[in-house]
């Protein structure tokens, strides 16, 4: 039962802050948005931005950050109870000079005692993890995640130990034989059937499951520590991949009442040139994908701020009445014939179910801050096994070019990976300014210019 509790113990120290981070949004998109779940959003994007921005700022203030969030929870659960007193309406009208549509907007409403009980019941779960985590989790989870002072394996509790342990089981029974052949008899079936020689038998059983144990988990952190290898190399490529994608997809945002689609302009279009800038100079700082990540939030707080009621999109439309077209062109214009809101084309939109709306730029978010986890974790596996930093990220550290000539399939994957791959990758932009000659391939040119003149090649050779 102690080992058992243990790791129960290691297991919610390690996971319980991602408990924790699910609650923000089971608060901010449960029912109306409302002014004190951004609130909740901007909390959460607050503590995972810093988190990509600067790992050791982040560490010192997430005490203060859950102290705070325990506040303000707090506080949000008196405001929205007290609000339920008969005279509370008026009175916060009176105090604050908000009429009743946009106390709504706030938070502030009264509820039936059905909907009360869901509206508080969140909360106040939220309330009880976060101190969970801050009483029981959080001092030890700060001494796991400090990369300053990482533990060497060799100081570990299990592998210093001088006492026998698990792995020694194995070598155990190696050295134990075969059993051996014992004469029948009824003299010989009596002493078998003693206790003692069932609890050995027993004893070895447990032993071999033990060991077959050992053997599967050994095997298990092989391939955990492959896959983490090939998420620290690809994780790049899955992350411009995502971006561009995004970009591309969010491209066209209005769809007005007569069915056409009218193009709109990406807010993510910005962010996809800064990453290509990145990505074209290696020499560019590492805040570049801090910009994105501060980028990408504003962009999620921009739209749930459009979602308040007392923001109306019709207030934002133009109404030109006095014009010299004809009436017929007028009436196959979309800039006269429906209203139109000009923030579509800043990507902002009313749009029900919100987390719909917002899953490609919570999504991005995320594949942000998984990259810097697997960094953070890579850093602390080199540390736990005294390993030092590869400049480059590799896979299979011990192939050099001697392997070229071994045999043909290893030949022609390096002629791939060297040249041939190499070659493609300048190629296509060619093509595309070859086919199409606008403003755009300009920009496309002066984006190979700049490739060509950092990437030199030794640098070429290396990607």
């Amino acid at each position: 039962m102690k080992v058992l509790r243990n790791l129960l113990m290691a297991l919610f120290i390690k996971y319980w802050i991602y408990i924790c981070s699910r609650m923000f949004f089971f608060i901010s998109f449960k029912g109306k948005i409302v002014m004190y779940k951004i609130i909740y959003m901007v909390l959460f994007i607050f503590y995972v931005a810093l988190y990509q921005v600067h790992y050791e700022w982040w560490r010192q203030i997430l005490k203060y950050f859950w102290m705070s969030v325990v506040i303000y929870m707090m506080l949000v659960l008196i405001f929205i109870y007290t609000y339920q007193f008969e005279d509370s309406p008026g009175l916060w009208q009176n105090m604050t000079g908000l009429k009743k549509e946009k106390l709504e907007d706030l938070g502030l409403k009264q509820f039936r005692v059905v909907e009360l009980f869901t509206r508080i019941f969140i909360p106040t779960s939220f309330l009880l993890v976060c101190i969970l985590h801050l009483y029981y989790f959080h001092g030890r989870f700060l001494e796991l995640t400090n990369l300053k002072s990482i533990p060497s394996k060799e100081y570990s509790a299990i592998y210093s130990s001088q006492c026998p342990s698990l792995p020694d089981l194995a070598a155990l029974c190696q050295q134990a034989g075969p059993p051996r052949v014992k004469p029948s008899g009824p003299h010989h079936d009596e002493a078998d059937r003693q206790p003692g020689d069932l609890r050995n038998n027993w004893h070895l059983v447990i032993d071999h499951l033990t060991v077959l144990l050992l053997l599967f988990l050994e095997g298990f952190y092989q391939l955990q520590t492959f896959l983490w290898w090939i998420l620290e190399l690809h994780i790049i490529k899955i992350m411009y991949s995502y971006i561009i994608w995004v970009s591309v997809k969010e491209t066209s945002v209005a769809v007005l009442s007569s069915g056409q689609t009218q193009p709109g302009v990406s807010v993510q279009l910005c962010v996809s040139d800064f990453l290509g800038f990145h990505s074209a100079i290696r020499q560019a700082p590492p805040s570049a994908l801090s910009v994105c990540t501060v980028w990408t939030c504003v962009i999620i707080v921009c739209k749930m701020l459009y979602q308040l009621q007392t923001i109306k999109p019709e207030n934002f439309s133009p109404n030109e009445n006095q014009t010299n077209i004809p009436l017929h062109q007028l009436n196959k214009s979309l800039l006269y014939s429906t209203p139109i809101d000009p923030m579509e084309w800043m990507g902002l939109r009313k749009s029900s179910p919100l987390l719909i709306y917002l899953r490609n730029n919570l999504l991005m978010l995320a594949i942000l801050a998984f990259k810097v986890t697997i960094y953070h974790h890579q850093e602390y596996y080199q540390g736990w096994n005294n390993l030092s930093t590869l400049v480059s990220k590799t896979i299979f550290h011990n192939i050099t070019r001697l392997q070229l000539d071994d045999r043909l399939v290893n030949c022609a994957n390096q002629l791939f990976a060297s040249f041939i791959l190499m070659q493609i990758c300048f190629l296509m932009p060619a093509n595309v300014i070859g086919q199409c000659i606008d403003f755009y391939t300009m920009i496309h040119t002066c984006w190979v210019i700049v490739v060509l003149y950092w990437h030199r090649r030794k640098a070429i050779i290396e990607i």
